[in-house]
C-alpha cells in the first residue's frame, strides 16, 4: 500500500520520503537501507553456554525432551512453563 502525504491527515511536518517495504527493499531520501536481493544473511552463533542467561531456548526442558522424542514429557514441561 503506497501512501501519500496529502492521504495521511494527522501528519504536521514532511520529514523524508520513505519508499519500498521491509519485505523487499526500503528506500529513505533516495538512499536504500533494505533490500533482501543484495543482502546476504549472516550465520548467527550461540554464544558459549557460561555467557548465556538460564532463560535460554536451548535450556528448555519441553525442547530438550522433544528432542529425545518423548512427547509426553515434552508436553508436561511445556504445561508447566505456560504455567509460571
Amino acid at each position: 500500500m503506497v501512501y501519500k502525504l496529502k492521504d495521511v491527515k494527522d501528519i504536521k511536518n514532511k520529514i523524508c520520503d520513505v519508499e519500498g517495504s521491509w519485505l523487499r527493499t526500503l528506500v529513505i531520501d533516495g538512499r536504500e537501507y533494505w533490500n533482501i536481493d543484495g543482502q546476504i544473511p549472516s550465520r548467527q552463533r550461540p554464544l558459549i553456554s557460561n555467557e548465556v542467561l538460564p532463560s535460554d531456548w536451548r535450556y528448555r526442558e519441553d525442547l530438550i525432551w522433544l528432542k529425545y522424542n518423548d512427547e509426553l514429557i515434552a508436553h508436561q514441561w511445556k504445561l508447566r512453563l505456560e504455567l509460571q
